[in-house]
């Protein structure tokens, strides 16, 4: 398990071309940093963010608050909304987990390594509303 500010670290050294310089603005980062319950509800107009917020949220799940990834639904409304966010949780998600296992390997934490290695991002559930209800 990380911290959240190991979390963020982590994300961000991860992907620096896309968190290197900059991290979430005040809302966006409490709305990823929520504890798991109760349910957070955020409204967002069109480039506020929403998806990276998501796919953060998700990510913040499975390696802060320890939810197995295939116990996690992550739904939007289009097809291409869905796509989109299934790629962020796939790349962003490889690429966290990889730098998380190099600096557990790095500081000797066998246990946290083998964790890590034990997680599988891809049975992260994701679509549209409707093609999951259907």
């Amino acid at each position: 398990m990380l911290t959240y500010p190991e979390f963020e670290a982590t994300v961000r050294a991860a992907l620096p071309g896309r968190f290197g310089q900059y991290w979430l603005n005040a809302d966006q980062n409490s709305a990823v940093a929520a504890p798991p319950t109760p349910p957070v509800f955020i409204v967002a107009g069109p480039g506020t963010g929403k998806t990276t917020v998501l796919a953060l949220r998700v990510l913040k799940l499975i390696l802060v608050d320890q939810f197995r990834p295939e116990t996690i639904l992550a739904t939007t409304f289009t097809r291409k909304a869905a796509a989109e966010l299934r790629s962020r949780i796939l790349s962003w998600g490889y690429a966290t987990i990889s730098r998380a296992r190099a600096d557990a390997q790095q500081a000797g934490d066998q246990a946290r390594v083998v964790w890590l290695s034990s997680l599988d991002i891809n049975s992260v559930i994701t679509g549209t509303l409707d093609a999951l209800a259907g």
